[in-house]
């Protein structure tokens, strides 16, 4: 798939990959849709893309609300007329600890945005693409949707519903002009612990200065992804790191828990029932 000249619409477009996608496509010469819960910052990104002479909305909203969904596709369309590719990057983490210490609130907010979004988005844009000659349909998923996590369960499973979901609708799909990525990114220099709604401050500190230099950066996965785009993959895991969990997951999902475990551990992350 060529983009230029086409319309990318990309959800989390205020930050991390989700800003980088929206460069990384506007320099291959798409126009952007861009939507993010933060107003300013994906007005900022709305901004650089333009600085790269590239056209690009800002739009701000919920993925969690199926209204917010509906309001990006009208907005787009109502700007651009079609869109030829989504891609649901919105995602948020849970807090570092069991699942008994979490609330349903938390558990809530992390499967609204990380699976409801995805749904939501989905269910609103795909009509549309299906109207194109080609489209594509990009859903990022996670290397914490691999395998067993310990204290990122709730995480790891909205990030596994996306991967079934996404590879079930690339089953639907075959015939179709629409294509479907998902994307499984391990460790990505971003600000999601930043921007997680329930961690302590004091915990982010605490965590941002332990992987400060660990992963790729959002460039380089953002560079990845829309590679991945172009050449209509199905599937891509971006790092090192999620290239080694999904073979070595294959072999012993549990086994790859406790080495998860052990990392978690290591890293002063309490992870076990007490």
């Amino acid at each position: 798939m060529k983009l230029a000249g086409k319309v990318v619409a990309i959800t989390g477009a205020g930050s991390g990959i989700g800003r980088a996608l929206a460069l990384e496509v506007a320099r291959a010469g798409a126009h952007v849709a861009g939507l993010d819960l933060d107003r300013a910052r994906v007005e900022e990104t709305a901004s650089l893309v333009r600085a790269a002479h590239a056209r690009c909305i800002a739009v701000q909203g919920d993925v969690s609300k199926p209204e917010t969904a509906q309001a990006f596709h009208a907005a787009v369309i109502a700007e651009y007329g079609v869109v030829h590719v989504v891609i649901n990057d919105a995602g948020i983490i849970q807090p570092f600890v069991p699942f008994s210490q979490l609330t349903l609130p938390q558990m809530e907010r992390v499967m609204g945005v990380n699976w409801w979004g995805v749904v939501h988005v989905t269910h609103a844009f795909l009509p549309s693409l299906k109207t194109r000659k080609e489209a594509q349909l990009v859903n990022v998923s996670s290397m914490g949707g691999l395998c067993p996590v310990p204290g990122q369960g709730v995480y790891g499973a909205s990030k596994a519903a996306v991967k079934l979901f996404s590879e079930s609708l690339a089953l639907e799909l075959e015939g179709t002009s629409v294509g479907v990525t998902t994307v499984f990114p391990g460790g990505v220099k971003t600000n999601i612990l930043a921007n997680a709604p329930d961690i302590s401050a004091e915990e982010k500190q605490r965590q941002q200065g332990q992987s400060r230099d660990y992963g790729v950066s959002a460039e380089e996965a953002a560079a990845t992804i829309v590679n991945a785009i172009v050449k209509r993959k199905e599937r891509l895991t971006v790092g090192m790191d999620a290239a080694v969990v999904d073979k070595l997951t294959r072999l012993s999902p549990k086994r790859v828990g406790h080495v998860m475990s052990l990392l978690m551990q290591h890293a002063g992350i309490s992870v076990k029932e007490t």
